[in-house]
């Protein structure tokens, strides 16, 4: 239920401001340097660059191949 309360905040504040930042997330920071990141579940949080290493393999890969 939470994370359906959290969902439903984050988006009809996206569609009102332009910014998902609501009260039962707090504030949700724009995407750029260091990749902060909202990680939703059971205990939703903002990360930087969460799955760095994954990520990484996966830029090497899509590079291999499109060149």
């Amino acid at each position: 239920d939470r994370l359906t309360l959290q969902m439903q905040e984050a988006w009809t504040a996206f569609a009102r401001t332009g910014r998902p930042t609501c009260t039962s997330l707090g504030d949700w920071p724009e995407y750029n340097s260091p990749r902060r990141t909202m990680i939703l579940g059971q205990y939703s949080r903002v990360a930087e660059a969460p799955y760095e290493t994954e990520r990484r393999a996966w830029d090497k890969i899509e590079n291999k191949w499109l060149g």
